[in-house]
């Protein structure tokens, strides 16, 4: 199968903005029901573990509106792989995909490489690495960590209690634009420090 570049999947996704996508005839694996649909409509390979395009990756996130602000609706996975420089290509260049979680409207489409902001990505190094060092990672809690987190991977009482690496919910919300959630705690102080640092670097800039 032929990949696509990051760019070109942008350019055919931009335009869908503000349209729905139909998911119901699509199942809950690898990036889930509403993944799956934006997959194939790019013609990606639904079970490959290598990136999604040639440059980069596609991820879809459902996001919900509280009193006239969007905030991702759940924490936002990265991938199942515990391996540092694998989790950091999966990060390195994102197509971000951001929908409406009731009413399936597209959002917004946006590229991001979080770990270009260098306390993101001195926060990256803290957790992961922390996360790494562990004896068995299927065994560490959410709450361990501030913004990196090792989180159940599946679903299901029956379901194996495997981790997969994912960004806490409101962390994930400001780094994709919609700020960070009012009524968050999670990863506070680390927000707190990128805001200010964007300010400072702003001012800089300016003067």
């Amino acid at each position: 199968m032929t990949k696509i570049t990051l760019e070109e999947a942008r350019d055919i996704l931009l335009p869908l903005v503000g349209q729905t996508i139909d998911a119901s005839a699509f199942g809950n694996k690898n990036k889930g029901k509403y993944g799956h649909a934006v997959e194939k409509m790019l013609g990606l390979d639904l079970g490959s573990h290598a990136l999604d395009f040639l440059n980069g990756e596609l991820k879809t996130t459902g996001i919900v509106k509280v009193k006239d602000q969007y905030k991702v609706k759940e924490d936002f996975k990265i991938c199942k792989v515990w391996d540092k420089n694998y989790i950091e290509a999966k990060l390195k260049n994102m197509l971000v995909l951001c929908y409406d979680y009731h009413t399936k409207e597209i959002v917004s489409v946006q590229v991001c490489n979080i770990l270009e902001h260098p306390l993101v990505r001195e926060q990256f190094d803290k957790d992961v690495d922390w996360l790494l060092e562990q004896p068995d990672i299927n065994v560490v809690s959410a709450t361990a960590t501030s913004v990196f987190v090792a989180k159940t991977n599946s679903k299901g009482r029956d379901a194996p209690k495997e981790r997969a690496c994912y960004i806490a919910g409101a962390a994930a919300s400001y780094l994709l634009g919609f700020g960070y959630p009012k009524r968050a705690t999670k990863g506070k102080d680390q927000i707190k420090s990128w805001i200010e640092y964007n300010e400072q670097t702003e001012a800089r800039q300016a003067a």
